[in-house]
């Protein structure tokens, strides 16, 4: 009887411990339930940041390639431009050369003309 009643008491002390083990396990579980959570928010901040971030990104990324393109036919367009002022600075210079020649042609013409008229 005195055994039964030792080992009554040995598994009411194991009882009492195994409960105490299983309430700071039920804590435990608890708290890492919460850092669970806060670790899941955490990751759907960083998820959705993540995508905001590409999209601007990309839309960055539109951008500067829409700014070369238009840089580029503004260089085009300015090159083209540059080429019609050469053309025009030539034809200019033909007609200047022109100019001057009409006087000369005039004064040889002048007196073939009387020549002609006598």
């Amino acid at each position: 009887m005195s055994f039964s009643e030792k080992h009554l008491e040995d598994l009411s002390k194991r009882i009492e411990q195994v409960s105490e083990e299983n309430q700071n396990l039920r804590q435990q579980l608890t708290q890492l339930q919460a850092e669970y959570r806060v670790a899941q928010d955490n990751r759907d901040y960083v998820r959705e940041n993540y995508k905001e971030n590409v999209k601007e990104l990309k839309s960055e990324t539109m951008l500067i390639t829409m700014l070369r393109e238009k840089l580029y036919f503004e260089e085009m367009y300015i090159k083209q431009l540059q080429a019609d002022l050469a053309a025009t600075v030539r034809g200019n210079d033909i007609l200047k050369c022109e100019v001057q020649n009409v006087p000369d042609a005039l004064s040889y013409a002048t007196p073939k003309l009387k020549y002609l008229e006598l």
